[in-house]
């Protein structure tokens, strides 16, 4: 959802990153395996050039584990991350040390979470 201060005013803004399908599971792997944690399960967004992005949620809902998967900290299970028109989910090497120079999380602190009695918004 899109609020309308947070929209550019051109109608055609280039989309700055795109996230399809994403997602991040935990175990679930061998025969006596239990069934896999779906710590990110199919995120869907974007974001355009100009747009400020903030995302909130309940602690352990995916919030860090979204954020270290976009910077490929963690490894993608299934989906895609395109920013600015590059795959990110296939760098490597050297490209992988410059996207992740170049992007920033901000790490969840508990001392300064959000009091849960009062909605966000």
């Amino acid at each position: 959802m899109r609020s309308a201060r947070s929209r550019p005013t051109e109608s055609n803004v280039e989309t700055l990153i795109h996230v399809d399908g994403l997602r991040t599971y935990y175990g679930g792997e061998g025969v006596l395996a239990d069934a896999p944690v779906k710590a990110v399960d199919g995120v869907d967004f974007e974001i355009r050039r100009g747009e400020t992005f903030g995302l909130v949620g309940e602690s352990g809902s995916g919030k860090t584990t979204l954020g270290r998967t976009l910077l490929k900290l963690e490894a993608a299970t299934k989906g895609s991350i395109v920013y600015d028109g590059t795959d990110i989910t296939s760098l490597s090497g050297s490209s992988l040390t410059e996207w992740r120079q170049n992007a920033q999380i901000v790490f969840q602190d508990p001392e300064s979470s959000l009091n849960d009695r009062l909605t966000v918004g």
